[in-house]
């Protein structure tokens, strides 16, 4: 988790260039699939949890 890291010019937490490279090396050296590839990650994930909140936190029929 990289909560407390450095901020990029842009505000965004910095990452390190090997975690950059790990990622697109697993989408074969395509910078497109590999973005690609984390956005379908991140939202299989905010679908996972929107599941586990309680529907009465969220004011909504579960």
């Amino acid at each position: 988790m990289m909560v407390n890291a450095p901020k990029t010019e842009a505000g965004l937490p910095a990452v390190p260039d090997e975690v950059v490279d790990a990622a697109n090396c697993q989408a074969g050296g395509d910078p497109r699939e590999a973005v690609r590839g984390l956005i379908l990650g991140q939202t299989e994930i905010e679908a996972r949890l929107s599941k586990q909140i309680s529907a009465g936190y969220v004011r909504r029929r579960p």
